[in-house]
């Protein structure tokens, strides 16, 4: 994952491309993630961040494997970025040809994560 300022000065990069007309920003984060940690207990809720970190990723083809090679080769035209802020809260950019597309990526991501099975020691969330 990238750290905020190195997230903001990709983004900057991007958004300063004249021909940049299909980048989007957007916030994610895990609903009643509090309720999480306080039934399940907070490696539950590390898990739960995992999983969420990691289905981003792969809707949105971000791969951080090496990250500097990441950073260093970024294209503002084509790729997106992902960081989290804190806690439960992630922050996106990416290319989509509408907004309209966009909020169906954005759902895509959302049931296939609604999908995933987090389990620890013998305790399922859903």
């Amino acid at each position: 994952m990238i750290l905020r300022s190195t997230f903001m000065d990709l983004s900057q990069k991007a958004i300063e491309q004249p021909e940049c007309t299909d980048f989007f920003i957007g916030l994610v984060d895990i609903d009643y993630f509090k309720q999480i940690n306080d039934n399940y207990g907070r490696r539950m809720g590390d898990l739960a961040i995992q999983r969420l970190s990691q289905c981003l990723e792969k809707g949105l083809e971000v791969d951080y494997r090496d990250l500097a090679d990441f950073v260093e080769k970024f294209d503002p035209a084509k790729d997106n970025v992902l960081a989290r802020l804190g806690s439960d809260e992630f922050v996106f950019a990416c290319h989509c040809p509408s907004e309209a597309a966009c909020l169906e990526k954005m759902q895509g991501l959302q049931a296939a994560f609604a999908k995933e099975e987090i389990a620890l020691d013998g305790q399922r969330l859903s």
